[in-house]
């Protein structure tokens, strides 16, 4: 209340020059809770008793319940806010949009952040520059598409790396071998389960076979390491079967971040084993 409510010489003159008691109550209400929402409330007569109440004993206003005159026959409401949107230097959201949408679109793809990180995110770049919040379901469609964008940006990249016979390699691991019980992904991304001769065997016999794939030879640098993380998450937890069913970029993009991953961790676990 005292950080976002408290009305300051410079407020309450400006208020105090508002006719009406509910008038400059009402202004106080809009020019206070712009500061704390980052945007103007749809009809400032809801906003909380307590706070009604804590501005009204500021301007020696008795009755806070004179708040439900305000703006009930005119225009006042929304001639008040456009006062206090130019005072303060609040600008629309329309006129920022497209930049903030850049600057989400590099967030997203570096960072892989969720749904929930990036609406964050964007609330607070837009409170940063004084920019009134949209509402939350604009916000959120702007989150949802840019996050959308930076995931098939991700597939498209790792699936350009690869060559027709390497497409046709990591497709091959989504098989089940005639006479096995689980496809070649599934093998090859279970660890051994205890320290022994015959495991580290199997270890290092998984490590030459993951090699073999040749994806660790695949330049990826350009993919920031947070992002490769996300879809190697995937393909090691993920079933198979699921992942038949993506379409071409993001399977194929899924099965080599996976592979890239398998191809060092591969090589850890017989060394981690050995020196057990």
């Amino acid at each position: 209340m005292e950080r976002y409510f408290f009305l300051d010489d410079a407020d309450r003159e400006v208020v105090q020059a508002k006719r009406r008691a509910h008038n400059r109550l009402g202004y106080a209400v809009q020019l206070t809770s712009v500061r704390y929402l980052g945007r103007f409330l749809p009809d400032p007569r809801q906003v909380p008793a307590e706070v009604a109440e804590y501005l009204a004993e500021q301007l020696g206003i008795a009755d806070p319940l004179c708040l439900k005159e305000y703006g009930e026959r005119d225009g006042t409401a929304r001639t008040h806010a456009g006062e206090i949107q130019e005072a303060g230097g609040w600008r629309d959201f329309a006129e920022v949009s497209a930049e903030l949408g850049e600057w989400l679109d590099a967030r997203a793809w570096t960072t892989g952040d969720g749904p929930k990180a990036l609406f964050d995110a964007a609330a607070g770049w837009l409170r940063e520059r004084r920019v009134l919040l949209p509402g939350a379901s604009r916000l959120s469609r702007l989150v949802g598409n840019v996050r959308e964008a930076a995931n098939q940006r991700l597939w498209d990249t790792l699936y350009g790396l690869l060559s027709t016979g390497q497409r046709a390699v990591l497709d091959s691991l989504l098989t089940v071998p005639a006479g096995a019980r689980v496809s070649e992904l599934d093998r090859l991304r279970r660890g051994p389960v205890r320290v022994s001769g015959p495991q580290m065997k199997w270890s290092l016999d998984r490590a030459r076979e993951v090699a073999e794939l040749g994806m660790g030879a695949l330049d990826v640098s350009r993919i920031p390491p947070r992002r490769l993380a996300e879809p190697s998450r995937y393909g090691v937890d993920g079933k198979a079967t699921l992942l038949k069913r993506h379409n071409d970029a993001r399977r194929l993009a899924t099965l080599l971040a996976t592979a890239v991953h398998l191809t060092t961790r591969a090589v850890d676990t017989p060394l981690t084993c050995w020196r057990s």
